[in-house]
């Protein structure tokens, strides 16, 4: 098994794990979508990734080109998500640090090039903002930022 095929497995068992947890969260309200919603939306796009990251080390090992980055630095990667994500939210708001993580997650996932890595961070930051605050309402806690600004 190639280092980036045991990079995909452990992204695939990572995402599975934030799935399971984030359908424990406990619904305390009347909101229809439910609090857990952000959670098994990101969860999910870690399990899809992992498929496509693993889907491409196939192609490559039956190409034999080599893996382009090391199991360690996806979990360091997902160690500094996790981390921004915690700490950061109420610093930045959820927006910006959609931004930052999946930029940490995608640069350890092999993308060099500046641009396509902004322009899919800031793609999937937009869509969190229009899918889950616009489209169904959800609350974004005010952010330090915003109430300096």
């Amino acid at each position: 098994m190639t280092r980036q095929m045991m990079s995909a497995v452990v992204s695939f068992l990572v995402g599975s794990f934030f799935l399971l947890v984030a359908f424990g969260v406990e619904d305390t309200g009347d909101d229809p979508v439910g609090p857990g919603i952000v959670a098994i939306a990101f969860a999910t796009a870690i399990m899809l990734l992992s498929i496509v990251l693993g889907t491409s080390s196939r192609r490559q090992s039956e190409n034999g080109s080599s893996a382009t980055f090391a199991p360690v630095s996806v979990f360091l990667a997902y160690a500094a998500a996790g981390l921004i994500c915690t700490f950061g939210i109420r610093v930045l708001g959820y927006t910006p640090v959609i931004f930052l993580a999946l930029a940490i997650l995608l640069w350890s996932f092999g993308t060099r090039r500046m641009t396509l890595l902004a322009a899919i961070s800031a793609l999937a930051s937009a869509g969190y903002y229009i899918f889950f605050i616009r489209m169904l309402g959800l609350h974004d806690p005010r952010d330090l930022l915003a109430m300096v600004l």
